[in-house]
């Protein structure tokens, strides 16, 4: 996992802490089961950008990629010029292969369909919901896009997309 720990969305950590939010989340295997390992095994499934999946340290498919969080600001500020509302999106992508660890071929679709679930039930989840406000993280909303096939590296991957946004009326500045 990573050192830092997810916290509450300030002025000063708009971006770093919208993504950081929802990496943690993403990557706590109790919210997002590895359907290719025991409870017992962790491996590296859940990364920040594309892996090198040539390279020896790769470990292996399905991985989840939590992509650098997007703002924007609504039109519309406070009276004294501090507040506004924000809105982020932060693209969760879901990949998974025929050829997974453990020698489970044919699994890739079944796989993306899995843990696509266990994406969206994490993010509509009411007591998740109520740790992200504490943290201004307010209207998540998991849309979900179609499943691509694709060829990367002579392996037939499946891809899918959760576009994640979530917004909150906050102070911007001091």
């Amino acid at each position: 996992g990573n050192s830092i720990v997810a916290s509450r969305i300030n002025y000063t950590t708009l971006l770093s802490q919208a993504w950081q939010n929802v990496f943690d989340l993403v990557d706590t295997r109790s919210n997002v089961h590895d359907p290719t390992t025991s409870s017992t095994e962790v491996r590296k499934m859940v990364y920040a950008r594309e892996p090198d999946v040539k390279k020896t340290g790769f470990a292996g498919y399905p991985f989840i990629i939590v992509y650098p969080a997007t703002m924007e600001h609504g039109d519309r500020r406070s009276l004294n010029m501090k507040s506004v509302n924000v809105t982020w999106t932060v693209e969760i992508e879901i990949v998974t292969s025929d050829r997974g660890n453990n020698n489970r071929d044919g699994q890739g679709n079944a796989d993306n369909n899995t843990m696509t679930d266990d994406i969206v039930q994490l993010f509509n989840d009411a007591s998740k919901r109520f740790t992200l406000q504490r943290n201004n993280v307010f209207f998540v909303k998991p849309d979900v896009a179609g499943q691509v096939q694709e060829e990367l590296n002579q392996t037939l991957v499946f891809r899918r997309s959760i576009m994640l946004t979530f917004g909150s009326r906050m102070a911007v500045s001091t």
